[in-house]
């Protein structure tokens, strides 16, 4: 299925007008001219979040703070009083505004949050919203003929295919699209069908410099990696292309009765050392982040079904304390370009975040290639790319000779949910544990669980209507003397 449209070239996406999306009546969204900067106002919004919040994991959305330890000034209250005999002499407060102080702190404590930064953070939210669905991308693909097994948990095994990479030049001759991207935009995907947002292109904050910084820390501390170890035949040659590749993390393989960590062998120490990197570990928490803005009912998912294993599994050790995800890919290069595949054992509707690394020109070379949309993506350092790869086909077009290009990407085994699902045993062991008619219930879930995925993706209306329902309850507290 081909991304819809209506540009004069091309050559160049579509971008959906974005009334055939959003009732504007009702969400009332404000538009911000090109110059408008939302990523300084919402890393200022969030910026105080916590003193307990590491430099490079502060922001959500902007990257991290430079250690600001108090509130913007004009996030702070202003103090106002009628008169002030005793300018040293603490001024008693009146019970009314004690109980309010008392409240707020008490909100400070338990959810390690300010309420200012809610507050800005809840106005900013819609404006993203308003932004982004300037940029819509809209597809025909029908969701429920993807690949996806009969138990909901997997994709179909893919057929061997010819091990070959494929220019720009050669997928544009097929038609397909090329989206331009210079790393800042936001383009979500979206099925023209059940207005879904099925995947996302999310730009890097604007402004911030030190995101490209850890942009380049992090492709430095992978290549210093690749420089250093010695790779098997096996982690060169896979069925994802021709490169060095190290996955770490979370994981339950087939026949496996209980999930395990990936065991690194003699890379454990260069894993370890690139799980601890700070620049890494930011761009995790980013991509972790953005996952959790675009998808929430999707990434609730996730967490309902993860943080009850890691609980009960002491054992098991995430990746990354801030991101979702359970397991990662180091693809190290020096040219990483992918074949065309898809990560079958994945969580089929789930989404698996890619951040590109390295020195190359994107306009010619890294494009992430979605075959199903016939899409071609501008892949530059810095954004987040979020797909379903369990049942989207997805490769590289190659960088040119003398460029080098790595990848980190996040993921998910479908394979753990269905563990948790099965009451955290396997279903031999659970249909063992239960009634027949116990047992008989949890394989009717099966069925409608491709379907019932598939309905955790979000809709812009519905990202408008919480960023709306967030802002009016943060005005409320305000109201209520609670800031």
């Amino acid at each position: 299925m081909e991304v819809t449209s209506v540009m004069s070239t091309e050559e160049e996406v579509a971008l959906v007008e974005p009334q055939c999306m959003v009732d504007w009546d009702r969400v009332q969204p404000v538009f911000s001219p090109p110059s408008f900067d939302l990523s300084s106002l919402l890393k200022e919004a969030v910026s105080w979040e916590s003193h307990h919040a590491e430099h490079e994991e502060t922001s959500t959305f902007g990257g991290a703070s430079d250690g600001q330890a108090d509130p913007p000034h004009d996030l702070k209250r202003k103090a106002c009083s009628i008169a002030d005999p005793a300018p040293n002499a603490p001024k008693k407060p009146k019970r009314s505004h004690a109980h309010r102080q008392l409240k707020r702190n008490q909100q400070i404590t338990e959810g390690g949050h300010n309420t200012a930064a809610k507050v800005a953070s809840a106005n900013v939210l819609g404006a993203i919203l308003a932004e982004a669905a300037q940029r819509i991308l809209k597809t025909s693909i029908q969701l429920e003929d993807l690949p996806a097994s009969s138990c909901g948990y997997r994709a179909k095994s893919q057929r061997s295919s010819p091990r070959d990479v494929h220019t720009l030049e050669y997928y544009r001759s097929l038609g397909y699209t090329v989206l331009k991207n210079d790393g800042f935009q936001t383009f979500p995907i979206i099925n023209s069908t059940t207005n879904q947002i099925i995947s996302m292109v999310v730009g890097k904050p604007k402004n911030d410099p030190t995101f490209d910084t850890s942009c380049a820390g992090a492709f430095s501390a992978m290549e210093h990696a690749r420089e250093n170890e010695t790779f098997s035949l096996r982690e060169i040659y896979h069925q994802r292309g021709d490169f060095a590749v190290v996955n770490t993390g979370i994981t339950r393989g087939p026949g496996s009765d209980a999930p395990i960590n990936l065991h690194n062998g003699v890379h454990s120490n260069a894993v370890q050392d690139l799980l601890n990197n700070h620049h890494l570990r930011r761009l995790a928490t980013y991509a972790s982040a953005v996952f959790s803005f675009w998808a929430p009912r999707l990434f609730k998912y996730y967490k309902d079904h993860l943080d009850p294993l890691l609980e009960r599994m002491k054992n098991l050790e995430k990746n990354f304390e801030k991101s979702v995800f359970t397991s990662a890919a180091f693809n190290f290069g020096p040219c990483v370009c992918t074949i065309a595949h898809r990560d079958c054992m994945n969580c089929p509707f789930g989404w698996c975040a890619i951040q590109s690394l390295g020195n190359f020109d994107h306009t010619l070379g890294g494009h992430l290639v979605i075959k199903e949309l016939k899409l071609l993506i501008e892949f530059p350092p810095g954004p987040v790319i979020l797909i379903p790869s369990a049942v989207f086909t997805h490769a590289n077009t190659p960088v040119q000779a003398g460029e080098k290009r790595a990848s980190f990407t996040q993921y998910c085994a479908g394979a753990l949910f269905r563990y948790v699902d099965n009451n955290f045993m396997t279903q031999d062991a659970f249909q063992a544990s239960v009634s027949q008619e116990e047992f008989e219930m949890k394989m009717k879930e099966k069925k409608t669980r491709w379907k019932d995925g598939l309905g955790l993706f979000s809709t812009l209306d519905e990202l408008f209507e919480d960023a709306k329902r967030r802002a009016e309850q943060a005005a409320d507290n305000v109201e209520e003397g609670q800031l």
